[in-house]
């Protein structure tokens, strides 16, 4: 997988309600850092939303062109299974995925930013449409190629799997220590990850406690969105 579509696609992830993009430098994305000459900046480089529309969209084309050629290539078919080539394949088609599923969340973000404007709202909708096909198409494929494997490494890529498998940090902040969603994350340690899950299962009906995002937060000051 390439180094910037990697990047790109974790600082999509990292995209909040209200938040905006930055012109790629490079081909790498930038979140803005919130400070009151954003929108001049804007205005000079010819950032907007139109732009950050177009960044979005290369980016999620070309992950979903990595993974086609992943799909497509020789060392895929089932003829290859016990080889190295075919489970790095697995492994990366995994990871591909995984990545795609947490860009989708800073891109649903993206749209609560700019859901005034009902043609960019349209043009997100378009796309997120077309990462939940995806992803579905990829899962499906995964799967397949995971049946052929041979056991061992079928286990150790299943691991991998829930290694990366996203779910939240939690913060404690009311009577009963219910924890809070905050945001999506990646656990790569084992060890993190279950301490969490026993943590969940040991607090009672934590599930009916969270305290939602304001919605209603302002935005920026933003005198360039064009």
């Amino acid at each position: 997988m390439d180094d910037k579509l990697f990047i790109n696609l974790k600082i999509l992830s990292k995209l909040q309600k209200n938040g905006r993009l930055c012109r790629s430098s490079d081909g790498i994305i930038a979140l803005e850092n919130g400070t009151f000459y954003e929108p001049i900046k804007r205005f000079v480089t010819s950032d907007s939303r139109k732009q950050t529309v177009f960044e979005v969209n290369s980016i999620i084309n070309e992950t979903i062109k990595a993974m086609e050629n992943i799909v497509n290539s020789k060392y895929s078919n089932k003829l290859f299974c016990k080889s190295n080539e075919y489970y790095k394949n697995c492994v990366n088609l995994s990871l591909i995925l995984n990545e795609l599923k947490l860009a989708k969340n800073g891109i649903d973000n993206l749209k609560f930013t700019y859901k005034s404007d009902i043609n960019i709202g349209s043009q997100l909708d378009i796309l997120i449409v077309k990462i939940d096909t995806t992803i579905k198409d990829m899962s499906h494929k995964l799967t397949f190629f995971q049946n052929y494997l041979p056991d061992h490494l079928k286990a150790e890529l299943l691991e991998e799997q829930r290694k990366l498998e996203p779910h939240y940090n939690m913060t404690v902040s009311n009577e009963h220590n219910t924890p809070n969603v905050e945001e999506p994350v990646v656990i790569l340690e084992n060890k993190v990850y279950q301490q969490v899950l026993d943590e969940i299962e040991n607090t009672p009906e934590w599930g009916d406690n969270f305290i939602a995002d304001d919605d209603d937060s302002t935005s920026p000051l933003d005198i360039t969105d064009i």
